[in-house]
């Protein structure tokens, strides 16, 4: 479970610094004042949700998982 753990969190960073050092080009990028989720949302076909709403559900997502992790294994530490 640990190597699982290792390596989402190794694939998470990867993903972090390729976004954060190597942008898309220019021309590539959208002229749009709103924000990136939007625009994601929109691609996606889903202009009736929210950007509020996606965010909210993922810290709701967190907050559960962390709770039943934390009963599941008895440890807060493993939880987070």
């Amino acid at each position: 479970m640990g190597a699982v753990v290792g390596l989402m969190l190794g694939l998470g960073l990867l993903l972090l610094v390729q976004w954060r050092w190597w942008p898309a080009s220019a021309s590539a990028l959208p002229r749009s004042r709103s924000g990136p989720l939007r625009r994601r949302l929109d691609a996606a076909g889903l202009a009736d949700v929210s950007s509020r709403r996606v965010a909210m559900t993922c810290v709701g997502a967190t907050v559960v998982a962390t709770v039943v992790m934390s009963v599941v294994s008895g440890s807060p530490t493993v939880a987070l």
